[in-house]
């Protein structure tokens, strides 16, 4: 591990609100946000201390590899309630991806993420932790500004809440505090199946010196900010003092046209010359998936953590889509 000086802003923050003691369960540490915890701990904690108070957990054991070189092994998830010794926090990123529901289908779909909440809920009751972390989705939010509720409409956003409320509850009842991050569009290393998000598939698109194509026409409307620093986020509410028992909080970031997140691609990438493809917009409805935007930003000032702007989102996800592949569903 590099000096302080050469690690990211958000591990030297994490690592201020460390006690020293703290031992840490991470699900879904194969998947983009499991990863990116993975690496943000270990530049908090150093190599030494990280593999004694850091376990991974996946669908299955494998290892994964950090940017620093850093190889991790991974328990399967279902050894989560028989950690020994017991995680002081969990960190919950598992889960089966909104594209996997046509994939499964609707009913093996709800069973396989339900085992996923029970088996955290399991561990949450056994191990009885001071923090719990979890990882939702804007996808909680239904179009008249409620919250989803319709499982075949919505099926990942309606258990992605089912998700919220249980752990929550599960995490109050233990007296331990509960950080819920409810992510929309994020950037960054360790994204896996880019080509299935805009800001990716840009991305890897302006890698291979091909026009940068956008299929919607009517606009569409995302918020962007740093994986890294959903991580952080939360992970500094759930072990700073003087912080609510029960946070909830939408990722933030710049709204943007994605017209003008192709511009900004090719711009910061220094690829001028990549031409644009899009048909004209056709004057429907807007896609518009943007969260609460002020409510990241409040909290970051609040408790030191510099947001990454889009251009450095733009570098950061092309370094690491770049130099590697995917490593499979965040589960």
């Amino acid at each position: 591990m590099g000096g302080t000086e050469e690690q990211p802003v958000s591990a030297v923050v994490v690592r201020r609100r460390l006690r020293g003691d703290e031992r840490f369960a991470v699900t879904g540490a194969s998947g983009w946000l499991g990863r990116t915890a993975l690496d943000l701990l270990a530049g908090a904690l150093g190599a030494p201390a990280f593999a004694e108070r850091v376990v991974g957990y996946a669908s299955a054991r494998k290892s994964v590899r950090l940017r620093s070189g850093l190889d991790v092994p991974l328990r399967p998830l279902a050894e989560l309630s028989r950690s020994d010794p017991p995680p002081t926090h969990i960190l919950h990123f598992a889960y089966q991806t909104r594209d996997r529901a046509a994939v499964l289908g609707l009913g093996p779909y709800v069973v396989a993420n339900l085992e996923i909440t029970t088996t955290v809920l399991d561990a949450v009751q056994r191990h009885r932790p001071e923090g719990v972390l979890v990882a939702s989705s804007g996808a909680v939010y239904a179009a008249d500004g409620g919250f989803a509720v319709d499982l075949t409409q919505n099926p990942y956003g309606s258990l992605k809440f089912q998700e919220e409320m249980i752990l929550r509850r599960a995490a109050g009842d233990v007296g331990a505090r509960s950080v819920v991050a409810r992510v929309f569009s994020v950037a960054g290393a360790y994204m896996t199946k880019p080509e299935l998000y805009v800001l990716g598939d840009l991305v890897l698109r302006a890698l291979a010196g091909a026009s940068l194509v956008l299929r919607s026409r009517d606009p569409v409307y995302r918020s962007y900010c740093a994986a890294a620093d959903v991580v952080a986020l939360g992970l500094v509410c759930l072990l700073g003092e003087s912080v609510p028992a029960d946070v909830v909080f939408d990722s933030g970031g710049k709204v943007v046209e994605v017209g003008e997140l192709a511009e900004r691609v090719r711009a910061v990438l220094g690829l001028p010359h990549l031409a644009i493809e899009r048909s004209f917009l056709s004057g429907g409805a807007a896609d518009r998936y943007v969260g609460d935007t002020d409510q990241m930003a409040v909290l970051a000032s609040r408790y030191g953590l510099r947001l990454q702007s889009l251009d450095e989102q733009i570098i950061d996800t092309a370094a690491f889509l770049g130099q590697e592949p995917g490593d499979g569903p965040n589960c």
